[in-house]
C-alpha cells in the first residue's frame, strides 16, 4: 500500500490507472478535467489535469479551482 488508507483523489476516467490508484491503496473517484477533488479527511485536493486535458487551457480549468480551494484552506 502506498496510499494511506481510504485516501480519495482523481486521474479522471481511465479505468486502468484507476484500478491501478485503488489497488495502491486509494479511493479513485472518477472527476472531469474541469473540476477537481477534495478528500476533506486527508487534506487532499487533486485534478485529471493532463490525464484528460487536450490543450493547456482545458487543463487551467481545474487547475485554477483546485488552487482556489487550496488557499482558501490556507
Amino acid at each position: 500500500m502506498i496510499y494511506p488508507e481510504s485516501v480519495s483523489g482523481t486521474i479522471g476516467s481511465d479505468t486502468d490507472t484507476a484500478e491501478g490508484f485503488n489497488a495502491l491503496g486509494g479511493r479513485h473517484i472518477e472527476c472531469a478535467v474541469d473540476d477537481f477533488v477534495y478528500d476533506e479527511s486527508n487534506n487532499v485536493l487533486s485534478t485529471p489535469a493532463y490525464m484528460l486535458a487536450s490543450s493547456i487551457s482545458e487543463a487551467a480549468s481545474g487547475i485554477d479551482k483546485l488552487v482556489s480551494k487550496l488557499v482558501s484552506l490556507a
